[in-house]
C-alpha cells in the first residue's frame, strides 16, 4: 500500500511522509559503514552528528554516485566527504512546502523537525516519486 493512499495533497502536512527510523553517524564513520547501517535499518539516508549537532547527511543516492567515480574508495571515505547539508522544515508545514523544496530548490535531504526543535525523522529526494 503506497504511504499516501487515502490522504488528500492539499491537507498533507510533512510530517505524513517523514521516516522516522533515524540513524546517525559520526563524520569520521566509513562510506561503507553508513551503508551497511542503511541497508541493515532499511533506510534512505544517515544522519552525521558531531557532539549534540546533526551537521550532514548522506544519502543512498549519494553513496550510489559515489561508487561511480573511481577516486572514492568507500571502504576508506568518511561520511563528512559526501555530506549533505540539510534543509529543516517542522512536520506541521503543507506538503507542497517540502515539494517545492525537492523540485524548485535542489535540495536532496529534509530534516523534519516539530515547533519544540525536536527531530521527527527525514525525507530524502527518493520519496519525491510518492510525493508527486
Amino acid at each position: 500500500m503506497d504511504a499516501l493512499s487515502g490522504l488528500c495533497p492539499r491537507t498533507m502536512k510533512v510530517a505524513d511522509v517523514v521516516d522516522t527510523k533515524l540513524r546517525m553517524v559520526s563524520p569520521w564513520c566509513t562510506v561503507q559503514e553508513a551503508a551497511l547501517i542503511m541497508a541493515q535499518a532499511s533506510v534512505e539516508c544517515v544522519l552525521i552528528k558531531h557532539g549534540s549537532a546533526i551537521v550532514g547527511g548522506v544519502t543512498s543516492k549519494s553513496i550510489v554516485a559515489s561508487l561511480a567515480s573511481v577516486s572514492v574508495d568507500i571502504r576508506r571515505a568518511k561520511v563528512a566527504e559526501l555530506s549533505i547539508e540539510p534543509q529543516w522544515v517542522y512536520g506541521d508545514q503543507p506538503i507542497q512546502d517540502l515539494v517545492d523544496l525537492f523540485v524548485e530548490d535542489g535540495h536532496k535531504l529534509v530534516v523534519v523537525k516539530d515547533r519544540e526543535e525536536k527531530v521527527l525523522g527525514t525525507v530524502s529526494e527518493t520519496a519525491l516519486p510518492r510525493l508527486s
